[in-house]
C-alpha cells in the first residue's frame, strides 16, 4: 500500500498537543511543581495563621485561595509553554518535519520518504498507535511518531489504512 500526504505546522502542532498531555515526563513536572506550588502557599499561610474564631473558615478559605493561586501559576507555566511552542514553528530547523512524505507499507515493514531523509522501519519498531479522528500517529520512539493526516485518503480508505497498520503492529507483537 502506498501513500503521500503532506505535513503542515497544524499537523505537528495537533500531535504535540495530543502527545504533550500524555508525556510521562511532562506530567511529573506539572505534578511537582504544584505540590511545589501548594506546600509554598500553606507555608505561607500557616505562618500568618489566626487561632481566633471561625478557624473553619478559615481552612475553607486557606484552601480555596492555594487552589486558586496554584491553578493561575500552572496556568501561567502552561501559558509560556504554548508561546514556546508556537515560536518553535517559525524555526529553519522544521524543515525536515513539516514536508511532503511517501509512505510505503508492506506486511514486514514500511518505508518513509521525504525530500532529505529515507527510513525503511520493521513493524516490530512500532512503540504504540494512537487514532484520532484526523490523525494516524505512528510511535517509533516515545516521544516521536510519523504523523499521518486522514486528509491524505478518502472516506473508507482511512479506516482501511489504519486498519492495516494496527494489524501488522499487533501481528509483529505477537510473532
Amino acid at each position: 500500500m502506498k501513500l503521500s500526504w503532506h505535513v503542515t505546522a497544524r499537523d505537528w502542532m495537533a500531535f504535540n498537543l495530543y502527545q504533550t498531555p500524555r508525556s510521562r515526563g511532562i506530567q511529573v513536572v506539572l505534578g511537582v511543581l504544584l505540590a511545589f506550588i501548594v506546600f509554598m502557599e500553606l507555608r505561607r499561610a500557616l505562618t500568618s495563621w489566626d487561632d481566633g474564631d471561625g478557624a473553619l473558615v478559615n481552612i475553607v478559605v486557606l484552601l480555596g485561595l492555594i487552589t486558586v493561586r496554584a491553578s493561575i501559576t500552572l496556568l501561567v507555566c502552561i501559558a509560556a509553554s504554548i508561546l514556546l511552542f508556537l515560536v518553535s514553528y517559525f524555526s529553519k530547523a522544521n524543515k525536515a518535519i513539516l514536508t511532503d512524505y511517501n509512505g510505503e507499507f508492506t506486511d514486514s515493514f514500511f518505508t518513509i520518504e521525504t525530500p532529505s531523509a529515507k527510513s525503511e522501519v520493521k513493524w516490530t519498531a512500532v512503540q504504540k498507535l494512537a487514532r484520532t479522528k484526523k490523525y494516524l500517529f505512528v510511535y517509533c520512539q516515545e516521544a516521536a511518531a510519523i504523523i499521518i493526516p486522514s486528509r491524505s485518503v478518502q472516506g473508507v480508505q482511512w479506516n482501511e489504512l489504519c486498519e492495516y497498520i494496527s494489524a501488522r503492529v499487533t501481528t509483529a507483537r505477537s510473532a
